[in-house]
């Protein structure tokens, strides 16, 4: 998977340096379609010419046919853009099996028992069994934080 497109006439560096690109585009402008993110990118390879800065990109943009390779360039940014979030999320599920299995710091449950009665939270159910991810909920709960 860490292979990228091939993009004719692009060599694997300049490949590798558009999908970075693309990939700060879709982060930057998360509304925008293929087709204006494709305008965009171009606008600013445009822009960056015209000021008298090098590009990797301009013998490729003068070329028919770019919009082709910076959709497969689009295509494979999305993919990874998506392995990436899935593994933050089984990052984060692992960290919080984790914490669920650990019992909760002295300095967690004084700071529980200081919300129950400041805030009125409900307290748990068996304080001596509570996990740090439980602690952790139940303080964010207390403090109106997220979930």
């Amino acid at each position: 998977m860490n292979q990228y497109p091939p993009i004719p006439p692009l060599d694997a560096r300049q490949v590798k340096e558009l999908v970075c690109q693309v990939r700060v585009l879709r982060h930057d402008y998360p509304g925008l379609s293929d087709d204006e993110l494709a305008a965009e990118w171009a606008e600013g390879q445009q822009w960056k010419l015209r000021e008298g800065r090098p590009t990797p990109f301009a013998a490729w943009l003068a070329m028919d046919g770019w919009e082709r390779g910076f959709k497969r360039a689009l295509e494979f940014a999305a993919r990874l853009d998506d392995r990436s979030a899935k593994q933050k999320a089984l990052r984060q599920k692992a960290k919080d099996w984790k914490l669920d299995r650990e019992p909760a710091t002295p300095r967690q449950r004084r700071l529980i028992d200081k919300l129950v009665k400041e805030r009125a939270i409900t307290p748990p159910a068996e304080p001596d069994s509570l996990s740090k991810l439980a602690a952790r909920r139940l303080i964010q709960q207390g403090l109106g934080g997220p979930r």
